[in-house]
């Protein structure tokens, strides 16, 4: 999570990232920051922690490639995973195919294997 990601992507694009998210949280130029990305054919998403809504996602899910939900704050090592996260995938998961966007959802944090990665009924 870093402040500013406008000036910092340049330099992940010519190191070769191929995919490049950021936070919401810390900026009020998604739409141009995204449009960087993709402008250098990159893989655009967004980053989301626990206590952001959804919501401020979902003007923007026909432009990325995907979500990021983070299960645990950022910046703090052993946190367990907060359950609530799996509801916000469902969620997520809806309005994706409600609007027939072509975003992915990936969760980060507090996993421990096999625990919650069973494909539940409604996920897909």
């Amino acid at each position: 999570m870093i402040s500013n990601p406008e000036k910092m992507i340049p330099k992940f694009i010519k190191e070769g990232s191929d995919w490049i998210s950021f936070h919401v949280e810390v900026t009020q130029k998604i739409p141009e920051i995204v449009k960087m990305i993709k402008m250098n054919k990159k893989k655009a998403g967004l980053v989301l922690n626990p206590d952001t809504a959804i919501e401020v996602l979902f003007p923007f899910l026909k432009e990325i490639d995907y979500v990021l939900l983070m299960s645990v704050f950022p910046g703090y090592g052993g946190q367990k995973f907060i359950e609530a996260t799996l509801d916000k995938v469902i969620r997520l998961k809806k309005k994706i195919n409600d609007i027939q966007a072509n975003c992915l959802i990936q969760v980060d944090g507090g996993l421990k294997c096999g625990k919650y990665l069973k494909i539940k009924k409604g996920w897909y």
